[in-house]
């Protein structure tokens, strides 16, 4: 049995052309551009880490701020860093961030954990208070105007 001819919705719309569809979808995308937010700028930050008066080296070093996107860095030989978001020294962006640092060291005698993941079999080589960012007391202000260079002395 073949369905009853349908009858034409009463919300017939005409065809749009190809002009005026070029157009809608050129001004749809403006608004969506426009509705969307750059993210935030990025400043450069560079700094140092010390423990028990020693330089830090290849300890991980993460600023977190709120409505960001964390910045990283790793220490090198002399406790320094420059913090990258998104490609190499292109900083953070402004605000308060709090700053977490860890250095994780394989246990003795061990090469890699039983999965295979390097860290499996591992340990803070730092103050597991400094890892967290709900409980690293430390923080940074990092300024869109000026040097944003810090020094953190972590404390046993």
């Amino acid at each position: 049995m073949t369905p009853p001819h349908t009858p034409r919705s009463r919300l017939h719309r005409p065809a749009v052309g190809p002009v005026a569809a070029l157009v809608a979808a050129v001004l749809i995308g403006l608004v969506l551009a426009a509705g969307c937010g750059r993210p935030p700028s990025r400043h450069t930050v560079s700094g140092s880490v010390f423990f028990e008066g020693r330089p830090a080296q290849g300890a991980g070093v993460l600023f977190c701020r709120d409505g960001a996107r964390s910045a990283a860095a790793v220490t090198d030989d002399a406790g320094t860093f420059v913090l990258r978001t998104w490609q190499d020294g292109d900083g953070a962006a402004a605000g308060e961030h709090v700053v977490c640092v860890s250095k994780f060291v394989p246990l003795e005698g061990k090469d890699a954990g039983k999965d295979g993941s390097a860290y499996a079999d591992s340990r803070n080589a730092l103050p597991n208070r400094y890892a967290s960012p709900l409980t690293s007391p430390l923080r940074a202000d990092v300024s869109p105007d000026g040097e944003n260079h810090f020094r953190f002395d972590l404390e046993p």
